[in-house]
């Protein structure tokens, strides 16, 4: 097996974690860590090695790292295609679908039963970020306005749909395969 097909190995084994070339030599046993650095140059270059300024996932330092180019996933299509944004409720479903599903890959122990409950115990337990968090409470609390107190106009509308914009393009990115289950309506 070449360097070259040693490192494409390595990245794709961690990936979408990031190695710097000092890391990436030591896991791959390519030596010197300069060639390391030519040949991920040169696979960045040609798009199948992406390298940029951010922290090392194995020794935590902040350097140029390398990560796998991975392909985009194809296109979906809109969760709800037949309508308009989704509604606050079915935002709300999604959600809460999604916070089940990652308590139950990322999580132990049994689920906490209310929703915010179950944003807060992902959120502490670094499943999700706090700006995340933030952004499907506001959801959760939207939606609970529009459901007991029959309060919804158009700012609370325009504040669900950039609350959701938050989630949803976070997820993606996450998770995408969870993401797209979560989405789809029951």
């Amino acid at each position: 097996m070449s360097n070259t097909e040693r490192i494409i190995e390595q990245l794709k084994a961690i990936s979408p974690a990031a190695l710097c070339d000092d890391c990436l030599s030591e896991r791959s046993g390519v030596e010197p860590r300069q060639q390391v650095n030519q040949i991920c140059r040169h696979l960045a270059s040609q798009g199948k090695v992406l390298r940029k300024q951010d922290q090392c996932s194995q020794c935590g330092g902040n350097k140029i790292v390398n990560s796998a180019a991975v392909p985009a996933p194809p296109p979906t299509s809109p969760p709800w295609p037949s309508l308009p944004p989704p509604t606050i409720d079915q935002m709300r479903r999604t959600i809460v679908r999604f916070c089940q599903r990652l308590w139950d890959l990322h999580q132990d122990g049994p689920r906490p039963r209310g929703l915010a409950d179950l944003i807060r115990s992902l959120m502490d337990g670094a499943v999700i970020p706090s700006h995340i968090a933030t952004a499907m409470h506001t959801i959760r609390s939207l939606r609970n306005n529009w459901e007991y107190e029959d309060h919804w106009g158009p700012h609370e509308a325009d504040m669900a749909e950039q609350a959701w914009a938050i989630v949803r393009e976070w997820a993606e990115k996450a998770d995408p395969v969870l993401w797209r289950e979560s989405t789809r309506p029951r």
